[in-house]
């Protein structure tokens, strides 16, 4: 169905659905949510509105799974997997294959959003609901989420006027470095997310006061 609205109500239907079933039917289900999320080749990409609710989505799946790892039952990592790799398809350039022939992580793209781009609003959507999915599906122990937030905390400056506003933006991906940066992160994640958000917010504050 193309209609995103139906699309819509399937997915947030879909992760309501997914909380008391068995492990099979949690993983079917954060399947569809990945794949709303991402795309396919054949279909290709949703409606923003439908791939923000998927990430929420999967952040939920995932706070869900944290919490019975907790408690000592069999638990799943799928959506922050998912989440990542979503995060790094749509924000990251392709990186140069090294000498073993693997992939290496290419650096981020541009963190501005011109008026002039048609595409801009939705992008911007999609990457604020990515940063809060991070965060919020970590459980403070997502070490390869505070290094993606660090990153874009490093990477972002304010535009101008031709610019969309992206201070919503900078609110989520601070919230979700405090979320990722709990107890159970490793020592030198807090210390680097602790630092990027005090270097983040006293820039902020000299941009402020010009």
């Amino acid at each position: 169905d193309d209609d995103a609205g139906a699309q819509l109500a399937a997915v947030e239907a879909l992760a309501a659905g997914s909380r008391d079933a068995t492990a099979a039917a949690r993983l079917l289900a954060a399947r569809a949510l990945a794949t709303c999320l991402r795309g396919t080749t054949t279909h290709g990409e949703h409606h923003v509105a439908v791939r923000c609710a998927a990430a929420r989505g999967l952040a939920a799946w995932q706070a869900r799974e944290a919490r019975r790892a907790a408690a000592g039952e069999a638990a799943s990592n799928f959506a922050a997997v998912q989440l990542r790799a979503a995060f790094d398809e749509r924000f990251r350039k392709r990186g140069a294959k090294g000498r073993d022939g693997a992939e290496r992580a290419g650096k981020l793209r541009p963190g501005l959003f011109p008026r002039s781009d048609d595409l801009s609003r939705d992008a911007l959507a999609l990457k604020t609901a990515l940063v809060a999915a991070l965060g919020s599906s970590s459980g403070g122990t997502n070490d390869d989420a505070i290094a993606r937030l660090v990153e874009v905390l490093r990477q972002h400056v304010d535009g101008d006027a031709s610019h969309l506003p992206a201070d919503l933006f900078v609110a989520h991906a601070l919230a979700a470095l405090g979320q990722c940066a709990g107890e159970g992160a490793a020592a030198a994640a807090r210390d680097a997310a602790a630092t990027q958000a005090t270097r983040y917010l006293e820039w902020d504050l000299l941009t402020g006061a010009r």
